[in-house]
């Protein structure tokens, strides 16, 4: 009998890849194995280490992947959440009907997927099968065990070598986080093969996001405000835009959340926090653009 924990690895020579050799890596009992035997094993809390030694940022502990977590579960995040529960219904939309009832499951993967947030979402909203993976074991551990349902392929995995199969991934989502377009570029499914290309959802900070917090730090910090311009344009580099959403609330916020939000956000990374006088902050803007695209032609390989 397959265990909860195993079952959703079950596909896995279908998507997944050896981090050392890039086969193909199948399910053989409680471990993913590839051809060269290289052998990872699944953790008890349902996840799967294919990183190689690889250096961690300090910024990024437990302590502050518990931060980001005590407030996205609180509600600030929903609005971006559900944004991004829309943009990838709508990628998903062209491959569903009756020609493809046999056909292979729609894949979503998100990159640097933090503690799980946006995953879990988009496994328990809509009908797909998500990869999932972070450079943080902290973050991925956390993911796995907030998995009630047992149905996200939790990796500990890098970016600029994601152990996912070349074209076998419908539609990347990567959530305030850094992007590897090349590697992007590679899972997804290609153009001329698909009946629908695959598409990126790539979400960025807009100009007003967290423009209480920059207010206050403004002495500290190296530029008063906010462009996401430059991101945007390597976007359009490797993608072709099909759709910018942009997305914003303000909350009220109590001291407490707001002290909570200073200790998860890169905004504040190297500012000491206790110097800022953030019982001044009453309120926080969560402004987000969506950038989807399809991949640029990259000519026959």
């Amino acid at each position: 009998m397959v265990l909860d924990r195993y079952a959703r690895f079950a596909d896995s020579a279908d998507v997944l890849s050896c981090p050392l050799c890039h086969s193909a890596l199948k399910l053989q009992e409680g471990s993913l194995v590839c051809p060269k035997r290289h052998c990872f094993d699944i953790a008890k809390q349902g996840y799967v280490n294919l990183l190689g030694p690889s250096r961690q940022s300090a910024h990024y502990s437990k302590e502050s992947f518990e931060s980001r977590m005590a407030i996205l579960e609180a509600g600030y995040y929903d609005h971006v959440k559900e944004a991004v529960l829309t943009a990838v219904g709508r990628a998903l939309s062209p491959s569903e009907g009756p020609a493809a009832v046999n056909a292979t499951p729609f894949r979503v993967l998100d990159a640097g997927c933090g503690e799980g947030f946006y995953a879990r979402a988009i496994r328990e909203n809509l009908c797909v099968d998500v990869v999932a993976f972070d450079l943080s074991k902290d973050a991925i551990l956390m993911a796995a065990r907030h998995d009630s349902r047992k149905a996200v392929k939790w990796l500990v995995g890098d970016l600029t070598n994601i152990p996912v199969l070349k074209g076998s991934i419908n539609c990347v989502v990567d959530v305030f986080a850094p992007s590897n377009y090349d590697e992007f570029k590679r899972v997804l499914t290609p153009t001329r093969n698909a009946s629908a290309p695959g598409v990126l959802v790539k979400v960025v900070p807009g100009s007003n996001h967290l423009t209480e917090l920059r207010h206050l730090a403004e002495g500290s910090l190296r530029s008063k405000e906010y462009s996401n311009q430059l991101v945007t344009d390597c976007f359009e580099k490797h993608f072709k835009m099909t759709d910018r959403i942009k997305v914003t609330r303000t909350f009220e916020m109590s001291e407490r959340d707001v002290r909570v939000f200073a200790e998860m956000t890169p905004l504040l990374f190297g500012i000491d926090a206790e110097s800022l006088n953030l019982s001044r902050v009453k309120s926080i803007t969560i402004e987000a653009e969506l950038l989807v695209g399809t991949p640029r032609s990259q000519g026959p390989s």
